[in-house]
């Protein structure tokens, strides 16, 4: 329940797009967050900002 609610919030935030997938995980499904960089114009300052959105929503804090 706190990766879907994580995920959640990442989208309504509407700074990132992330995505989920199902992995087994002590023979049981684990609802896991993706994150996909597939264009050639993304930086890495484009990844450590998502980075430290993914941070603050992990924790509760405003993603801003």
């Amino acid at each position: 329940a706190r990766n879907r609610d994580l995920l959640d919030r990442l989208n309504a935030s509407g700074r990132v797009f992330m995505t989920h997938t199902a992995l087994p995980i002590n023979g049981r499904p684990a609802f896991v967050v993706r994150c996909c960089v597939g264009s050639t114009l993304t930086r890495i300052e484009h990844v450590r900002r998502a980075w430290e959105w993914i941070s603050a929503a992990a924790d509760g804090r405003a993603i801003v």
